[in-house]
């Protein structure tokens, strides 16, 4: 008798823990496959809606890499140049120049991963920057709080990069112009800064015949 009622509560056990995991399961398979796309929908709403830019990947590698061919092509001449200074005493010019052309490239470089986003979204609102080599943060900067704008057209200097300051972060980001759409993003950043600072760079471009 006890023996049977033992298989009993066992059987009893077995069918209550086969449907806790079938309850279970069936709960995760369902957020994961019908509640989690409205989740991520609700939460990255703002991030959806608005205009995203990036650059290619070659221009990203460029911008991001190039640097590391460059320094250890310069490291070479810079180890060859200095073998020579005991024959050729007028190397050890050749060698500060290397070194200082690897210096000031390596500097720029890491300058430009604090400064440029690989990823760039944009509403009439705000700016949102991501994918900073250096710094996996997402940095929000707000069209109103926008207090400068430098660099690339502005200064007559189509190539170069634009750079926007942010007066309540007291950040500055750059932008390159190869990235995708880039007439369109200043275009979205120029309507939706401060009127008065969107009046002295229309001055500005005119009086430089831009």
């Amino acid at each position: 008798m006890n023996q049977k009622r033992g298989k009993n509560i066992h059987l009893t056990l077995s069918l209550y823990l086969f449907l806790y995991l079938f309850i279970f399961h069936f709960f995760l398979f369902f957020f994961s496959f019908f509640l989690f796309p409205f989740y991520f929908l609700l939460v990255n709403k703002d991030f959806l809606l608005m205009q995203r830019y990036r650059y290619s990947l070659i221009t990203k590698l460029i911008y991001r890499y190039f640097n590391i061919p460059m320094t250890v092509c310069l490291l070479i001449f810079l180890i060859a140049s200095l073998l020579q200074i005991r024959e050729h005493w007028y190397s050890i010019i050749a060698s500060l120049a290397d070194l200082a052309v690897i210096i000031i490239l390596n500097k720029y470089y890491f300058s430009t991963y604090s400064s440029f986003p690989a990823d760039i979204c944009a509403d009439n609102e705000k700016i949102i920057c991501s994918g900073f080599l250096l710094n996996r943060n997402k940095i929000v900067i707000m069209m109103a709080n926008i207090d400068r704008i430098t660099g690339g057209i502005l200064d007559g200097f189509p190539t170069r990069p634009v750079y926007i300051h942010d007066s309540k972060l007291d950040l500055t980001i750059g932008f390159y112009m190869h990235v995708n759409n880039f007439r369109n993003l200043l275009s979205t950043i120029l309507k939706n800064i401060p009127e008065e600072l969107y009046i002295g760079l229309l001055a500005k471009l005119k009086e430089k015949k831009v």
